[in-house]
């Protein structure tokens, strides 16, 4: 499994913790635009996929550090696992072992 985190664009934030069942983390730090690219990518290897994330994030526009807590869906990781074959265009490799990718995306809302 690769486990990233991203933002939408203008939401940069500084992330210092990325936390999965309370019981393994992935490294935390800058996070910025855009959650279709993902961003700095970390391989996760015997882990169960999770089933929540725990996120501290510092606001500097607000100065302000905020924690969440929120459950992950399992039919992320079943969809994932049933996604079709696709073609490498450089190389015309046939890429049938498909990696899981879970994109932890953070949003700030505007009140």
């Amino acid at each position: 499994m690769v486990v990233s985190g991203s933002t939408d664009e203008g939401n940069d934030i500084f992330a210092t913790l990325i936390e999965f069942d309370g019981r393994w983390s992935i490294p935390a730090g800058a996070m910025s635009c855009c959650r279709a690219t993902a961003g700095a990518m970390v391989g996760v290897y015997e882990q169960k996929f999770p089933e929540k994330v725990a996120v501290e994030w510092l606001d500097e526009s607000e100065n302000r550090i905020y924690y969440g807590e929120v459950a992950i869906d399992k039919a992320g990781y079943k969809l994932a696992k049933t996604l079709p074959a696709y073609t490498w265009v450089s190389t015309r490799e046939i890429e049938t072992n498909i990696t899981p990718y879970l994109i932890i995306g953070m949003e700030k809302l505007v009140k």
